[in-house]
């Protein structure tokens, strides 16, 4: 299971789009999840995985994201995760 998350995440990092740097409201993680990820792959619900998986997953295929973005959506996936 962890295998796919991390797979889904990389393909989800290919089709990021990276923030152009200006001052902007704090992001909302659920919107540049689906933004970001959902327009290329069938996205996965939060509860699809644990925190653990999630922040693995974040951590290791976000590279594309701007930390801002990378970090709104990791805390996004985290709070709604299964058990």
């Amino acid at each position: 299971m962890a295998q796919l998350a991390c797979a889904l995440l990389l393909a989800v990092a290919a089709c990021a789009h990276p923030g152009d740097g200006g001052a902007q409201a704090p992001a909302d993680g659920a919107v540049l999840y689906r933004r970001s990820c959902g327009g290329c792959h069938r996205l996965k619900q939060p509860g699809e995985h644990d925190a653990a998986t999630w922040t693995r997953a974040v951590e290791r295929f976000g590279a594309r994201l701007a930390p801002d973005e990378r970090a709104a959506i990791a805390e996004y996936l985290v709070r709604s995760a299964g058990k």
